[in-house]
């Protein structure tokens, strides 16, 4: 079966983007002297020959769609601009020629930015977009959030790339930069003047909405992929470390002027690997809402739950979701084999051998021997084996701290207090887990502890919740016969959570927090 495609023409979507303008002007243009101008641009080059225009300012056209004509349109359209500043005073130049542009490219936006016809627009039409608006927050707050996004990626990205012009070889850095067309779709979405102005025409689809959290997240993870590969070009030329310390510079004070809108939307988590990052997102739909955004960075969170698929499908999320957005994770195995965890990470699109070979996980088996599992290693060459004893369990987490690879943001998922409850007494488990919770945050370590809560009393829960910065509670209820899964946030330092009780189901292998 053939899918269908639908063919878009970008020589006719210009055609009609200059007729537009030529509509709108031609109250004070001269006939003779827009085709002087055309008479001119087609010496130089000949594929305009196949553009004419009578007496009404109505155009004919016969050129091919191909990168040569949309070049020569791109000149005519530069033409027509450079006219209607010689005619008009500066105030009514948007009005003239700017707003019908940039009006005809939100009406089209999706033809627009799946054909890549952006970057033949004349970069004159945005070179000043950011003086007149990139940091009035409150235009900024007026706009839906899809828009949003788009403004304060344009802000964040044309201040760091004016930055790096002013140390770099222009021409060089531009190669570089145009290279990244061939590696990010997104690409179709920018225009990239020569002044390192940097505008974005988010693409508008029918099955989009501007408050989808997904849509949403997903632009939020695009747009903030380009601007750690701009920092990574930078890199190549004067180190990671001299690179992101100035990206850092320059990117804190726009953050600054943007207050609150980058935290909204997680952008913090995400630019410059997590650098400005204050929660780890959990990449659960709903959860992370419920959060404000995440686990709130450095804390220790306590997870209770009772046995059952839903806590493992949540803390598989939180590793997928980490590991996505370039965080380090260990995680500490006692109630499954490693060999189930990469599985379900698998299932989930996560290679966990690629991530371990990179430095970026660590699985501590502590699974294997507690249940005298002769195939400990699985495999693998990054898999930490950890003695039964409590006190050995500190070597192979010091180990994992040595050895993992440099990152903003560190992450542990540990579940082992059911197990070392039922073979050490509760005083023996309190003060080791206490020391455990110290060590990971002198590492800067944001980390998870799972408990199965059917296993113990609520004296036992109770005393060792009072070790965590936040305490997060799953519970099944039969209802009319069915269990209802719900996720409820008892406590949680550090942000303004949601604490009402939520049913929390599990698609497939999505886990997905809803409102009723």
């Amino acid at each position: 079966m053939v899918d269908n495609v639908t063919y878009i023409n970008r020589a006719q979507i210009y055609l009609d983007l200059i007729q537009k303008i030529l509509k709108k002007n031609k109250n004070i243009f001269s006939i003779d002297m827009i085709r002087d101008g055309l008479s001119e641009l087609t010496e130089e080059d000949p594929i305009l020959s196949k553009l004419t225009i009578d007496n009404k300012f109505h155009l004919t056209s016969k050129l091919p769609d191909f990168e040569g004509a949309l070049n020569a349109l791109k000149a005519f359209m530069e033409f027509l601009f450079s006219y209607i500043q010689t005619l008009v005073p500066e105030d009514e130049l948007d009005k003239r020629f700017k707003n019908i542009v940039n009006d005809f490219v939100k009406q089209n936006s999706h033809e627009i930015a799946i054909s890549d016809f952006i970057p033949y627009l004349p970069t004159q039409i945005f070179q000043d977009k950011v003086d007149q608006d990139k940091f009035d927050i409150n235009i900024i707050r007026q706009e839906t959030p899809k828009k949003q996004v788009a403004i304060i990626f344009e802000t964040l990205l044309t201040g760091y790339l004016q930055e790096l012009l002013k140390m770099n070889d222009k021409n060089l850095f531009f190669s570089e930069v145009l290279k990244l067309k061939n590696s990010f779709s997104i690409f179709k979405q920018f225009v990239i003047t020569k002044d390192g102005i940097i505008t974005i025409f988010p693409t508008d689809d029918d099955n989009d909405h501007n408050d989808d959290n997904d849509v949403i997240n997903q632009m939020v993870k695009d747009y903030s992929e380009v601007l750690n590969h701009f920092v990574n070009i930078s890199a190549y030329n004067v180190g990671s470390d001299i690179a992101f310390g100035h990206a850092q510079k320059v990117i804190k004070p726009i953050l600054e002027c943007l207050e609150d809108l980058p935290e909204k939307f997680g952008i913090l988590n995400y630019i410059l690997n997590g650098t400005f990052a204050i929660c780890i997102p959990t990449g659960i739909s709903g959860f992370d809402a419920m959060l404000r955004g995440g686990i709130p960075l450095g804390k220790a969170v306590l997870i209770q739950a009772p046995a059952g698929s839903e806590k493992n499908f949540l803390i598989s999320h939180f590793v997928k979701n980490g590991l996505e957005r370039n965080s380090n994770f260990i995680v500490f195995l006692s109630k499954i084999p490693p060999r189930i965890f990469n599985v379900q990470l698998k299932t989930m699109g996560i290679k966990s051998k690629t991530y371990e070979k990179d430095g970026r996980l660590k699985i501590i088996d502590w699974y294997s021997w507690l249940k005298s599992d002769d195939q400990t290693a699985s495999g693998s060459d990054h898999l930490i084996g950890a003695y039964p004893g409590l006190a050995d369990l500190w070597k192979p987490l010091q180990k994992s701290f040595s050895t993992l690879k440099h990152s903003p943001t560190n992450c542990a998922v540990l579940n082992i207090l059911t197990s070392t409850l039922s073979r050490f007494d509760f005083e023996q488990v309190y003060d080791f887990i206490l020391k455990f919770i110290i060590r990971l945050k002198e590492n800067h370590f944001t980390s998870i502890f799972l408990i199965e809560k059917d296993a113990h009393d609520g004296d036992v829960l109770g005393k060792l919740s009072e070790l965590f910065d936040g305490v997060i509670d799953i519970e099944n209820e039969e209802m009319n016969g069915k269990v209802i899964t719900k996720i409820q946030i008892l406590s949680m330092d550090g942000t303004d959570f949601d604490p009402k009780f939520k049913p929390l189901t599990l698609d497939g292998t999505k886990l997905i927090v809803s409102e009723t």
